[in-house]
């Protein structure tokens, strides 16, 4: 099978692109993950990469079993079942339960999911006499996950956004807030509990503090693929400065500053300009789009140029009628 027959030139040049960092700027509808694929498949066919050696992130669950489904489809069995897609919490999820003894944390640790930590944050505003509607827990639990979306991971200092503390209407509200982290650090702690956000800032801090483990990883990853870039936060891109070794390692990342969506979490645009400045890629631009019609695609474009702060990094041309 020839790889590369039903792909477009720009996509070509991602898609073979050997050594070295890679940022491919790819616009809706332009193929981006059937150049992630097809680049896995290319890796192991043309140049003889190990399955095995290939880590492919990206965001969600869904993606990732949807991305493992098109790798095996295109590659077959036993080699795209070898192949690491995952999402960035799984990966962590991994690490950690191999390698937790390093910096004091039991490998069998309990994960608190969205649930379970609202619970707790209800029986904390109720062991503290605070009022539950100024301290609901989506409240609570974006706080915390906003602080340590934004964490240095070295220090896993929290600095609690003020903004968010200001809307609520209560005396002492920044002192409320902190004794209500301070107790749910504290629960977790006495349950050996992570939250989502702990699994990130826990392999940050493994690889980070412990040499001989991010060495081991670094050479079992040759190749690192990201997709959706655009949605990683600090912590997520601190991680991946600690896997790869800018600017030699073969880190791809596929972004589109336009689609970054989850501010709320973390996310910011700025880690586009970051991997520019840190890794010095290639940069590719997918501007063919098959998705849309051009009645479409116009009407998309007048919304996105009313971003003031938008690059004008790519002009999408439709190729469906």
């Amino acid at each position: 099978m020839n790889i590369l027959h039903d792909l477009n030139d720009k996509q070509i040049e991602a898609v073979i692109h050997q050594d070295g960092p890679m940022l491919v700027i790819a616009g809706p509808g332009t193929g981006k993950t059937k150049v992630i694929t097809h680049r896995i498949t290319y890796l192991i066919r043309q140049h003889r990469i190990k399955p095995e050696s290939i880590l492919a992130i990206t965001f969600t669950s869904k993606a990732a079993e949807e991305m493992r489904e098109r790798v095996n489809n295109e590659i077959g069995e036993p080699h795209g079942s070898n192949i690491k897609v995952s999402t960035f919490h799984a990966f962590c999820v991994k690490v950690l339960r191999e390698h937790a003894h390093h910096i004091g944390l039991s490998e069998n640790f309990v994960i608190f999911d969205q649930e379970i930590q609202d619970e707790i944050f209800i029986e904390i505003v109720r062991d503290l006499n605070l009022n539950p509607y100024s301290y609901p827990s989506w409240r609570l639990r974006n706080l915390i996950s906003e602080a340590k979306s934004k964490l240095n991971a070295a220090t896993e200092n929290l600095y609690i956004d003020l903004d968010m503390i200001d809307e609520i209407d209560e005396p002492h509200a920044e002192t409320n807030v902190k004794n209500v982290l301070k107790a749910y650090q504290d629960k977790l702690a006495d349950y050996s509990a992570l939250d989502f956000d702990d699994l990130l800032i826990k392999a940050v801090t493994l690889f980070d503090q412990v040499p001989k483990v991010q060495q081991t990883y670094r050479q079992a990853i040759s190749h690192i693929l990201v997709d959706e870039y655009h949605d990683v936060n600090n912590v997520q891109y601190q991680l991946l400065q600690l896997l790869c070794s800018p600017p030699e390692h073969n880190l791809m990342v596929v972004a589109d500053a336009d689609q970054s969506i989850y501010s709320w979490r973390g996310s910011n645009p700025q880690y586009i300009d970051n991997f520019k400045t840190d890794f010095k890629p290639k940069v590719v631009i997918l501007n063919d789009h098959y998705r849309c019609t051009n009645t479409i695609l116009s009407a998309a474009k007048e919304v996105i140029k009313k971003n003031p702060v938008r690059e004008n990094q790519y002009s999408l041309t439709t190729h469906k009628d």
